[in-house]
């Protein structure tokens, strides 16, 4: 289905027969592969008549990839793995898709991995603070409990 939607965005018109062709599938498969597309919302237009086929709406790109920093390093380390065990066409798929992702990511992590993101230990620093002055402790002391009673 993403190789169909590539083909799709390379532009002009598709016939259903030629799609098939390319795809190594029959042209019922083509059909539901543009009923799936649909379902996620990708502006497939078929056109009828003796020269029709699918076409994708003009200008309509696939949206950019959002990975966290985790999935980043987990799909960078498991490429960096990938090329120096697999074999030569392995590896250089591998390869091939480790300098793409090189090129987008930061030169540098924006945090340590298992370590939380700095603004969150100054918000945790001063929420500890803040708790520690409604206490009227100094922060870092021991809490103090009160052993007062209530009485109705």
């Amino acid at each position: 289905m993403l190789t169909m939607l590539e083909i799709l965005q390379r532009g002009g018109v598709h016939q259903v027969g030629d799609l098939a062709a390319r795809l190594g599938v029959d042209e019922r498969t083509v059909r539901r592969y543009v009923l799936h597309l649909l379902d996620l919302d990708v502006p497939v237009q078929s056109l009828r008549g003796r020269h029709g086929g699918y076409v994708i709406a003009p200008g309509y790109r696939v949206p950019p990839l959002m990975l966290t920093d985790d999935e980043a390093l987990a799909t960078v380390l498991g490429l960096v793995t990938r090329t120096s065990t697999e074999a030569v066409e392995a590896a250089s798929a591998a390869g091939s898709a480790l300098a793409k992702l090189r090129r987008v990511l930061p030169k540098q992590p924006a945090r340590t991995p298992g370590r939380p993101p700095r603004g969150d230990r100054d918000h945790r620093r001063r929420a500890a603070r803040s708790r520690a002055r409604r206490r009227g402790a100094a922060p870092g002391s021991p809490r103090r409990r009160s052993t007062g009673t209530w009485s109705t």
